[in-house]
């Protein structure tokens, strides 16, 4: 269950944004970020599903061992707003 303190103050676009800094991901997730960024969406019910539909493009758009390590890292991540 998502930490209700986390998912209300949490920056989201920015910790995507560290996220997939983090995973090396960045020439494959910049223009999503700063098309999260444009959205300029602060209200967590928007955002949140707006995040969760690029995170699962992106994912689509990997071949299926990558998707596996990719749903992996991203399962057992140790924020609660990215495992969710």
């Amino acid at each position: 269950m998502v930490n209700l303190t986390e998912l209300l103050v949490v920056d989201h676009v920015s910790l995507f944004e560290k996220v997939t800094h983090e995973w090396g991901m960045d020439a494959e997730t910049g223009a999503i970020t700063e098309q999260l960024k444009q959205m300029n969406e602060q209200r967590i019910m928007r955002i949140i599903p707006a995040i969760a539909m690029q995170w699962f493009i992106l994912l689509n758009r990997l071949a299926m061992n990558k998707q596996t390590n990719f749903f992996r890292s991203i399962a057992e991540h140790r924020s609660d707003s990215v495992r969710c």
